[in-house]
């Protein structure tokens, strides 16, 4: 289904494209067209494609459930282009033209009165432009486009809270978003205990002589010095297990240690909106 169909029951809907050349183009909702280009639809702002995997053996009546495998983003879009009062459709097509790039990713904010997300993507492959009617003729230009977002969640702001500890302090975390959050703790130079997530788990660090940086989000280096030097020795063997889970109430959870520190917390949702 048409995702702009379904995105007309919201008046305040804008969807703004940000180049990879910096240039900004609204797309829809207010101040569309003024920069010379508008969509008609667009498909995969809603949720990312996803797949339950399921196995069964050979007499198993049914299947049982598995995992749940997120894909790529693709996000398909019908665009127009037509000329405005300061440029000429050829020069329209020109600027939309260089604001893209298969090597590099432009950004496709997506904006109503209560939240601002957003997707980096780039061409998936070749734009498919309409050319039944010589577009210079009827004086728009008609194309399919078919992006791709690696990265398949909506980005929305970043949640950045500021304590000043001593001993034990007790700070709030809380995740509003119905996907997992991973929080960053910036710390001043001594001896910390962050919590690994909110169930009551924590995680011990040995002492550090400079300010750190702890990530729990898996995958990445979990702990740095503030001049970029790894600090895993710090962990001892321990790790982060936990994240706060989606829909998380402001939490009181206990950080141990003394001095300045700044939670940062990414909010990612899996709809556009």
């Amino acid at each position: 289904m048409n995702d702009l169909f379904i995105a007309r029951r919201r008046s305040d809907l804008r969807i703004i494209w940000i180049g990879v050349d910096g240039s900004r183009w609204v797309l829809h909702g207010a101040g569309a067209r003024q920069e010379g280009a508008w969509i008609e639809t667009v498909k995969g702002i809603l949720d990312p494609p996803s797949t339950l995997r399921t196995r069964s053996s050979a007499r198993q009546r049914g299947s049982t459930p598995g995992t749940v495998k997120v894909d790529e983003r693709v996000i398909d879009l019908t665009v127009h282009l037509t000329a405005t009062a300061d440029d000429p459709l050829p020069v329209v097509e020109r600027r939309w033209d260089r604001s893209w790039s298969m090597e590099q990713d432009g950004r496709l904010w997506v904006i109503t009165d209560d939240s601002a997300r957003w997707f980096d993507v780039r061409p998936r492959e070749d734009i498919e432009v309409d050319l039944a009617v010589d577009p210079r003729r009827r004086g728009v230009v008609t194309m399919e486009m078919t992006l791709v977002a690696c990265d398949v969640d909506a980005h929305g702001h970043t949640d950045t809270t500021d304590w000043q500890c001593a001993e034990e302090t007790t700070v709030v975390l809380s995740n509003p978003t119905d996907l997992p959050a991973w929080p960053t703790f910036v710390a001043e130079a001594g001896q910390w205990t962050f919590p690994d997530g909110v169930s009551g788990d924590t995680v011990a660090l040995k002492q550090a002589t400079q300010p750190i940086v702890v990530r729990t989000l898996p995958g990445v280096e979990k702990v740095t010095y503030a001049d970029g030097t790894p600090g895993y020795p710090l962990l001892a063997g321990q790790r982060f297990t936990q994240p706060l889970p989606p829909h998380t109430p402001p939490t009181k959870v206990t950080v141990t240690g003394t001095g300045a520190l700044q939670i940062i917390t990414e909010r990612r949702w899996k709809r556009g909106w």
